[in-house]
């Protein structure tokens, strides 16, 4: 991204709006664009790791400071990625097996886990769809996506 702004040249992208996905909010990439004066809004899948008061998030963090881990968005989804996985494991009888994590996955309905509300879309397959704007701002807008039968 670094390489295309550069080409396209600073004054041209800086007279844009620019939205991207949580990729580009690896360290590297922002401070280049502090250093440049440009202004991007992207989009992630967590809250802001380091202001939420989500208990999940602060859950994180507790554990990051203990662990020396670093707090950024990428830490924050893998962890939360992970604790939930464990947290589906531990309720399961048995063996578990491939068939059966995914079938307790599918029976999410309405699950409020530490502060995320989680919900099985048996069409789109996802747990959620709410994403937070971090627009430069330690307050991350909060988006809930609503997509219809029409716009699939």
């Amino acid at each position: 991204a670094i390489g295309l702004i550069r080409q396209l040249g600073i004054q041209e992208v800086s007279a844009k709006k620019m939205l991207a996905n949580s990729d580009f909010g690896e360290e590297k990439f922002l401070k280049f664009m502090r250093k440049k004066g440009l202004k991007l809004i992207y989009i992630n899948v967590v809250p802001n790791p380091q202001q939420s008061d989500i208990a999940i998030v602060q859950q994180f963090r507790n554990a990051a400071s203990k662990y020396d881990v670093s707090v950024d968005p990428f830490s924050l989804e893998s962890y939360i990625a992970t604790d939930f996985l464990l947290d589906i494991m531990k309720k399961m009888k048995g063996t578990i097996t491939k068939e059966k994590l995914i079938a307790a996955i599918e029976k999410i309905k309405d699950y409020d886990y530490k502060g995320l509300k989680f919900n099985f879309d048996p069409e789109k397959r996802t747990l959620s769809s709410t994403f937070w704007l971090n627009t430069g701002s330690p307050d991350w807008q909060r988006v809930e996506v609503q997509v219809s039968k029409e716009d699939t």
